[in-house]
């Protein structure tokens, strides 16, 4: 996707929840989404659907998704951290990258702690919190 996507026609008439590819601000490069609204400017609100992020992205880089894009099944399932809080003394960002540092210290297993409203998990690894460091930083919260 990365050597083709920005080859790929510019969408055309834009709808909810067309299927597209659009280009991260983040990292600049290409990652399936599918449109959740056309905004004024020529700017358009996309949701990537393997990573669940969403953003406004400018029309000049939001492109049709290929046919055999769309046969590929989604890659991340969204859900929530079982029982935590964010501090709201960081930012959003502050915590996501601080959490993604957590992540990147083994392999991260899923548990399944509840499946409603929300899917609802812990990450572990090594059979302990991965986001544990976090915890005790108070970045993130416990609740009961």
């Amino acid at each position: 996707m990365q050597i083709e996507g920005p080859h790929q026609p510019l969408l055309q008439h834009p709808y909810k929840y067309k299927a597209c590819c659009a280009m991260y601000s983040l990292d600049k490069k290409w990652y399936r989404g599918f449109v959740l609204q056309y905004l004024p400017y020529d700017k358009m609100l996309v949701e990537y659907v393997d990573y669940g992020n969403v953003e406004v992205v400018p029309a000049s880089c939001v492109r049709e998704l290929r046919e055999e894009w769309i046969d590929v099944e989604v890659q991340g399932i969204p859900c929530i951290l079982h029982d935590v809080a964010m501090n709201e003394n960081y930012t959003y960002k502050e915590l996501v990258d601080a959490l993604e540092d957590c992540l990147e210290e083994g392999t991260v297993k899923a548990n399944i702690i509840e499946r409603k409203p929300d899917l609802s998990v812990e990450l572990l690894i090594n059979e302990r919190l991965a986001y544990q460091k976090l915890i005790d930083l108070r970045m993130f919260t416990l609740i009961d």
